[in-house]
């Protein structure tokens, strides 16, 4: 049963980073984040179907939320 549950000493951290990206500008998103993490990365994408004011422009956007998961060395 102890094999089943794995050495502790071996257990990864992960961390995470959620935020909100213009649809437009997802897939250059997702390629930039799989070529920075090498493609060590568990991402997750929602659309988001209200639009959100963009502030810094003030435009109305239509974003993606992206979620990113990542192995954390400490």
């Amino acid at each position: 049963m102890k094999e089943l549950l794995g050495d502790s000493s071996k257990q990864i951290k992960l961390g995470f980073l959620a935020g909100l990206v213009p649809r437009e500008k997802s897939m250059v998103f997702e390629r930039i984040l799989f070529r920075a993490t090498r493609g060590n990365v568990f991402l997750r994408q929602a659309t988001v179907e209200d639009p959100v004011t963009d502030p810094v422009s003030g435009d109305k956007v239509n974003p993606t939320l992206h979620i990113f998961y990542k192995e954390c060395l400490k």
